[in-house]
């Protein structure tokens, strides 16, 4: 639509535009075209400049699907015109970015609202080792990802997590401050544990070295006095299947201090038909085997999958995930959805083309997370509900912003984090502060709460032997440099949470 016979040889990078906050605040691409789109160009320049009404061109008058008229460039019409623009010049995308990466700016915002900066890093394309019915697959791009804006960055940078990071990095320095600036670092791209040793070492090393400042880093073992940037957490995605001991070892001798695998799913019958590779008993496994460790334990989990009914899922929800031999730390829940191109999926198309699969609709998601709400324990955090795809890849499926829309009230960790409830709410406006302890068998929960309840930092012990484990040890609100005071953090309330991990200390022995 955007696109004619003329305009492939003559797109041009435009370095700046008048006003170019706007499209800062609201997660744009910093990034403009003309020559064959021209008109288009006039119209965001017109917006740029002014908030008043502008004339809609036909070249641009398909996007809304209306006549041409005078309208208001509204954030969700101007973010269909970029939406369209990324998908029409991907490729032109990546190769100007190579060119002039000064000149180009990340759309998102990075919150902080959790008590640490999230950093995702993608590893290189490669093959997990499965073959699923449902994940898709784009050539270049890695493992159950398509193009979007994080893997056209990734691929940009050519997958290297310096200039990854890097580029992140610049999103995130907080001004007339040295100190340490805490961050997660999230690996993505498929399951970590199908690369190389080699591979994963080197990657860690150069993503270490870049956050601390050096030019060359052997994992952990440089010391150094004063970084920039400190990994308070490094994730990895794995499957099940390919978590062992030796494994655990090695995640632990690079740093990983949280691992998300991909569960999917905790009936046989549904894996089976999958074509997941792996049953419960290797779920069941590789929890047991990284809880042992001290890692925080994450499940990826999808709802309507292919030959699962709303039965299966319902048990999943409220029954099996929080039996002793499962219980993660972590979830994020992503209901399937069948992608336009029926090349990133074509054994869930011809599922869907022969009517022996229908996508999961946002009614059913919304009754199976009310499910959800009421059985989920308190000390485990709903990471994620939905994948990130573009609505305008997607042919069947739930809408964007299902989480909110469905009106479910949860009370995970997430849902009563003081960043996500109260943002910009001061320590000195809590009036008082209140311990919390859970057992459940070898995991001992401490958590510091206001008296609305609200969370504002918590403690994750294990029990293993003669000896305690403390996989997680955080304060919530908006990040803060290590050593400078914030609104929450920085105040003095991890003192709180080492007494009474001290108190357990005392009384264990």
């Amino acid at each position: 639509m955007l696109r004619d016979a003329s305009a492939k040889d003559s797109i041009k990078l435009i370095h700046s535009i008048k006003n170019r906050s706007l499209l800062s605040d609201y997660g744009m691409y910093k990034i403009y075209y003309y020559e064959g789109i021209s008109n288009l160009l006039d119209t965001l320049k017109s917006y740029l400049s002014s908030s008043k009404q502008v004339i809609i061109p036909q070249t641009i008058a398909g996007l809304f699907e209306a006549e041409p008229h005078s309208i208001i460039l509204t954030k969700r019409i101007k973010e269909r015109i970029y939406d369209e623009l990324l998908h029409a010049f991907s490729q032109d995308i990546i190769s100007a970015i190579k060119k002039k990466t000064k000149h180009m700016s990340y759309r998102s915002r990075i919150r902080s609202n959790s008590g640490v900066f999230p950093l995702p890093i993608f590893t290189k394309p490669h093959s997990c080792g499965g073959s699923c019915i449902f994940c898709p697959k784009q050539n270049g791009i890695p493992n159950s990802y398509i193009e979007n804006e994080d893997t056209l960055f990734a691929k940009a940078c050519s997958y290297s997590p310096i200039a990854q990071f890097k580029r992140f990095s610049k999103r995130i320095r907080i001004p007339n401050v040295s100190s340490c600036i805490p961050t997660e670092i999230i690996i993505l791209g498929g399951s970590f544990s199908s690369h190389k040793k080699e591979y994963r070492k080197k990657f860690l090393n150069d993503l270490y070295a870049s956050m601390l400042g050096l030019k060359e880093c052997n994992v952990l073992n440089n010391a150094v006095t004063h970084p920039q940037y400190i990994p308070s957490v490094v994730t990895v995605e794995s499957r099940p299947d390919q978590i062992n001991t030796s494994e655990c070892i090695f995640l632990r001798e690079l740093g990983i201090s949280k691992v998300e695998i991909g569960v999917q799913h905790t009936s046989n019958t549904v894996l089976h038909f999958n074509r997941r590779g792996h049953g419960q008993s290797a779920i069941i496994e590789a929890t047991r085997l990284l809880k042992e460790e001290g890692f925080k334990v994450g499940y990826h989990i999808m709802l309507g999958l292919p030959n699962a009914t709303q039965k299966d899922d319902i048990k999943m929800l409220t029954a099996t995930l929080w039996k002793t031999e499962y219980s993660p730390d972590y979830l994020k829940i992503y209901p399937c959805v069948l992608l336009k191109n029926p090349v990133f999926q074509p054994k869930l198309f011809h599922l869907y083309k022969s009517e022996k699969w229908f996508p999961i609709s946002n009614n059913d998601v919304t009754f199976l997370l009310r499910a959800l709400s009421k059985s989920i324990p308190s000390y485990v955090r709903i990471s994620r509900i939905q994948r990130q795809f573009n609505p305008k890849t997607i042919l069947r499926g739930v809408s964007p912003g299902v989480r909110i829309k469905s009106g479910v009230t949860f009370l995970d960790i997430r849902s009563r984090e003081v960043g996500h409830v109260f943002p910009d709410i001061d320590l000195a406006q809590i009036n008082a502060v209140m311990e919390n302890v859970t057992f459940r068998l070898n995991d001992v929960y401490f958590e510091l709460l206001t008296n609305e309840k609200i969370l504002l930092g918590m403690a994750r012990v294990r029990i293993r032997d003669d000896f305690l484990i403390i996989c997680e040890l955080k304060i919530y609100g908006k990040a803060a440099p290590v050593g400078c005071r914030g609104l929450i953090q920085g105040n003095g309330l991890r003192k709180g949470c080492c007494v009474m991990l001290k108190s357990l200390d005392t009384n264990w022995d």
